[in-house]
C-alpha cells in the first residue's frame, strides 16, 4: 500500500507480479488455506454462489487465465532482463 500511496510504480509492479506468481493455478481454497484467509460465505452460500456461476468455472485441466497470466509473467520477465 505504501508504494502506492508513494506513487513508487516499479514496485508495485514487483510486487504484483509476485503475488500473481504465488497464486497462479491455484484454487480459491489453495489461496485462502496458504494465507490463512477466512471465507466471507457460509458454506451454504457459498455452494448456490458457485451453482450460480457455474458456467464461469473452467472445465479444462488448463486455465486460460493461468495461461495467459503465465504469458505475461514471462514477457515482462524477458523485457526486464532486457533493460539491464
Amino acid at each position: 500500500m505504501a508504494s502506492v500511496y508513494l506513487s513508487i510504480t516499479p514496485l508495485v509492479d514487483i510486487t504484483a507480479k509476485a503475488i500473481a506468481k504465488l497464486i497462479v493455478n491455484k484454487t480459491p481454497e489453495d489461496i485462502r488455506s496458504k494465507w490463512n484467509i477466512r471465507s466471507d460465505f457460509e458454506p451454504e452460500e457459498e455452494e448456490y454462489l458457485r451453482q450460480l456461476n457455474e458456467w464461469a468455472e473452467v472445465k479444462s485441466s488448463i486455465e486460460p487465465t493461468s495461461v495467459l497470466l503465465s504469458h505475461f509473467l514471462e514477457a515482462n520477465q524477458n523485457e526486464s532482463e532486457g533493460e539491464s
